[in-house]
């Protein structure tokens, strides 16, 4: 919600990783909400206090293949009161009850896109490593009015939380408005969320508010008409008795394919070493696809060779090889980066896709 301090989040030299726990609550009256808060200067033990309200300017991008919903977060761009900030917000919560996701933020010197791909900061560096050449485009642009109430206990200065009352106008990038929603949105900012989450549940209560169904992202791409693409279509890969080798040999490596093409944005990303570990793997069978299969060495497909060769081209950037490792050769000297560690590779996710085209767009059609 707010581009302030979040819970359980470091923020450092304009930077911030971190979660961001929030209750999100639709509305249709803004106006009987500010009444009840009016009326509520205290509530519990809880002192409810008015702040300046803010007006704020987004604008959600991605590629052109959704490289960044891919790697399941949704990307902004914040302006308000002259300052500028990226966020990296997951699109899944933790948890069912509230709004618990991933958020990282950097400050930006200005509101250009190409300010994201000059950085190096925390938003910088993984949107680099995720799109790789593919330029940012702005999918939609959301003007709020935020009116906004501090969140504190009545014997202590420390803020609990805020309570936000958001009106916003989501419209096409540069274009007409679309669509208009209210929103109730109540932060937690410390760890102590008991004190909020009955405050929330007096509110819902009073002021007959529901659990939003949608966040502002999915709601602005159902007002635009927008969806990420679907995954690529490749033929079956059923295997069965009936088919010939060679047949058998395509039907893996188009699973294969398919699963480069899932885990790819999370690894490009570099939070989760799984991710880069799944990759690899697939990585692997479309370098080498006769490996360990004695009997797929009997096929001369040429599809083979030039599978060979995208893949190698395009995975050579990947860094951890673990059986070059084990001194185990890998085909045509493909990856050659120096041994990393995980840890390294959850805080340097650009050391492993500096460059290289997505082995997907050149293998799609041949598959």
């Amino acid at each position: 919600m707010s581009s302030s301090i979040h819970s359980a989040t470091q923020k450092e030299h304009g930077h911030s990783n971190g979660r961001e726990v929030e209750w999100q609550l639709a509305c249709t009256d803004l106006g009987s909400v500010r009444r009840w808060l009016a009326d509520h200067v205290t509530i519990d033990g809880l002192v409810l206090e008015p702040r300046s309200t803010l007006q704020i300017f987004d604008t959600y991008l991605d590629t052109d293949d959704w490289r960044i919903h891919r790697a399941g977060f949704a990307l902004r761009i914040r302006s308000e009161s002259g300052k500028s900030e990226a966020t990296l917000k997951s699109l899944r919560s933790a948890s069912a009850e509230v709004a618990d996701r991933r958020e990282l933020s950097e400050t930006l010197e200005n509101s250009e896109s190409e300010s994201i791909r000059q950085s190096i900061g925390p938003v910088g560096t993984r949107v680099h490593a995720v799109s790789g050449a593919h330029a940012l485009l702005p999918l939609f642009e959301v003007r709020t009015s935020r009116q906004r109430f501090a969140i504190r206990r009545e014997d202590e200065a420390q803020q609990l939380g805020e309570i936000a009352l958001d009106e916003t106008v989501i419209s096409h990038p540069h274009g007409e408005p679309q669509t208009s929603l209210q929103l109730v949105e109540v932060e937690a900012l410390t760890e102590a969320h008991e004190p909020l989450q009955s405050l929330v549940k007096t509110l819902r209560s009073d002021c007959a508010l529901e659990a939003a169904s949608d966040t502002k992202y999915s709601q602005g791409l159902k007002s635009i008409g927008l969806a990420p693409g679907p995954a690529p279509e490749f033929a079956s890969t059923a295997v069965d008795a009936s088919m010939s080798i060679a047949e058998v040999a395509l039907a893996n490596l188009r699973r294969h394919l398919s699963d480069w093409h899932l885990h790819e944005p999370g690894a490009r990303l570099g939070d989760d070493p799984d991710e880069l570990h799944d990759l690899r793997v697939a990585a692997r069978i479309l370098v080498n696809p006769t490996e360990g299969h004695g009997d797929l060495e009997l096929v001369a497909l040429s599809e083979y060779a030039l599978i060979h060769e995208l893949v190698g081209d395009s995975g050579r950037p990947l860094g951890v090889d673990r059986r070059r490792e084990n001194g185990f050769a890998f085909g045509k000297g493909f990856f050659r980066e120096k041994r990393t560690r995980h840890v390294e590779f959850a805080h340097r996710p650009t050391a492993f896709f500096a460059q290289g085209p997505q082995v997907s767009d050149h293998l799609i059609h041949l598959l």
